[in-house]
């Protein structure tokens, strides 16, 4: 019996002596805590002295640590120019198709009788496609004596400056002065019925 109390009368001191030591060292309340539990327990015998007591270490806070600040990254924003739009091409108009022109007549047609002091002179044209392509004497004036060789030679000129002027518009025969206009007013009046003057 004597024995137990000197057991419990060490643990009290040496829980005094730990509470001295725990507020010496800024651990008031912990050991304050500790001892009033030890005090109010009942201790084992067996049990050793440094088991009673809870001391309890602070743990040395943690230094916050340095807050690193990270700039934003700016993204420019990417603008794409857009394309110039190509304008579409004029259409080009079509030409307008040109009309055929007509064909000239195309036929016979004879001149009007054509008198002089040295008999009458008519001639008839064949018209192919508005061309004169030949030229007939239908009446030769006199065929006899002088006036004969005058129209022998004269009468084939005029037809033949007939078909190369293409028109009654043509220089006379010299000599043969009444023969060149009446041959020439005979085709001027066919032309005419031809719709070629």
């Amino acid at each position: 019996m004597k024995t137990s109390r000197g057991v419990a009368v060490f643990g009290i001191s040496a829980s005094v002596l730990a509470t001295a030591w725990a507020v010496g060292q800024g651990l008031e309340s912990s050991a304050s805590g500790a001892m009033l539990g030890a005090i109010g327990s009942t201790a084992d015998p067996s049990s050793t002295p440094s088991s009673s007591l809870a001391t309890t270490s602070a743990a040395p806070s943690a230094s916050p640590s340095a807050k690193t600040t990270t700039k934003p990254t700016t993204h420019k924003p990417t603008t794409t120019k857009p394309k110039p739009t190509t304008k579409p091409k004029p259409t080009t108009k079509p030409k307008p198709t040109t009309k055929p022109k007509p064909a000239g007549p195309t036929g016979t047609y004879n001149g009007a009788v054509a008198n002089t002091p040295y008999g009458q002179f008519q001639v008839a044209l064949v018209v192919k496609a508005g061309k004169i392509t030949k030229v007939s004497l239908l009446k030769v004036g006199e065929w006899r004596g002088t006036s004969k060789q005058i129209n022998q030679y004269a009468l084939p000129i005029l037809v033949k400056e007939v078909l190369k002027a293409q028109s009654w518009k043509v220089n006379g025969v010299s000599g043969a002065s009444y023969s060149s206009d009446a041959v020439k007013s005979s085709v001027h009046s066919a032309m005419k019925k031809a719709g070629l003057a």
